[in-house]
């Protein structure tokens, strides 16, 4: 795709009523797809993909996804922590695998939904991801923090640290339309 070829908008910090402005990492990916030509639009939730874009359609796209926030479960016990703070069973959750799972009170009020994969740190620590929705991820690491105690896990926030990205239409699936 050319930078000619579809047009541009606003960084999501510059477009009036967005609910938030931008990080850095936003920022700068948000840089990025315009130069690859990718066609942008501004909606309540900040700036999309357009994906009625035609090019869009036929030969697929790449959105970052910046409503969405990632924290990280790292140490020795991280999975015990989680699997006993969480509704699903992260214990047995593969290593290649992703799951739903929920974050409820004490008396089952649900607090917040996460896909929650697991995977090992460079120096081979334990460690889960849990996608939320943004908003909530701070307050969520606070409340997930509140209860570690002594257990070996630390959790972090790294939303900002991150440029998290979708793909869709036909372009983006492995094998191209001959794979529908």
């Amino acid at each position: 795709m050319s930078a000619d070829t579809l047009p541009a908008t606003t960084p999501p910090a510059e477009v009036s009523g967005s609910p938030r402005a931008a990080a850095p990492a936003d920022e700068l990916w948000l840089a990025a797809l315009r130069a690859d030509g990718l066609a942008l639009r501004d909606d309540p939730h900040g700036v999309q993909a357009d994906p009625a874009a035609p090019a869009a359609r036929d030969t697929g796209f790449v959105c970052a996804l910046t409503d969405l926030g990632v924290l990280r479960v790292t140490g020795a016990e991280a999975v015990k922590f989680l699997h006993a703070q969480l509704t699903n069973d992260l214990e047995r959750l593969a290593p290649d695998a992703a799951q739903w799972t929920g974050y409820c009170t004490a008396k089952g009020r649900l607090l917040a939904t996460a896909l929650a994969w697991r995977r090992s740190t460079e120096d081979g620590t334990p460690a889960v991801f849990l996608l939320v929705p943004r908003p909530q991820a701070e307050a969520l690491r606070k409340r997930l923090a509140m209860f570690v105690l002594r257990a070996r896990a630390r959790v972090e926030d790294l939303s900002d640290a991150l440029a998290l990205i979708g793909v869709g239409g036909v372009g983006a699936l492995p094998g191209g339309p001959a794979a529908m």
